[in-house]
């Protein structure tokens, strides 16, 4: 099973996943964008708090564009670096992913397409107001005016952490039909194989 610390959840840390990238620059251009549209399809916002890897996509998106030479590299490096300052220095100090929320931009992308998975975050009429989840949330997807309207903001990665503190289990995984406890399982059944293949491919 794949450890907490690898995901963007919990205690904030650097997305381990976007090291690793040398495999798909040695494949070219078609492994991110399929990694993040199959995951955007399937799982929804949750590319962001799972599997983000978003240093090679703008290098491979500048190569998309026609951009030759060494200027990818020196941009993706460079929009890698920035990110991470402002994990550093704003991120950690304000105890919510900033840079995901306000910097990057496959995290809005993200967060517009994956309103096509079928999965959401559900807040049922159990909830108290004690505003415990709120606190809890890293992606400002939780503010007191959407606790009250019982649904978390578009900018909600499906990442788990309000579940995870709510006393009460008002919060939880929908999918469909299926109980919270079966959406609970199928969803991180999903992530999980997404990210044994992520890291799998991306080392060969």
């Amino acid at each position: 099973m794949v450890l907490k610390k690898f995901l963007m959840t919990g205690k904030l840390h650097l997305p381990v996943p976007a090291v690793v990238i040398a495999g798909p620059i040695y494949r070219g251009g078609i492994f991110m964008p399929l990694l993040f549209l199959s995951t955007v399809l399937l799982v929804g916002p949750a590319w962001c708090s799972f599997l983000c890897y978003v240093g090679p996509v703008v290098g491979l998106l500048l190569r998309f564009l026609g951009v030759k030479g060494i200027l990818p590299l020196i941009v993706g490096i460079g929009f890698g670096i920035f990110e991470i300052f402002v994990m550093i220095f704003i991120s950690t100090r304000r105890g919510k992913m900033v840079n995901c929320v306000y910097v990057c931009p496959l995290g809005l992308v993200g967060n517009i397409l994956g309103k096509i998975s079928p999965f959401r975050i559900r807040i049922n009429d159990n909830c108290n107001n004690c505003y415990i989840c709120s606190r809890a949330c890293k992606y400002d997807a939780l503010l007191p005016q959407m606790i009250l309207k019982r649904r978390p903001g578009y900018t909600c990665t499906l990442c788990g952490d309000c579940i995870d503190v709510c006393n009460v289990g008002a919060i939880r995984y929908s999918f469909l039909g299926l109980s919270a406890e079966k959406s609970r399982i199928l969803f991180y059944l999903i992530v999980i194989s997404l990210h044994a293949v992520f890291l799998g491919v991306a080392r060969i």
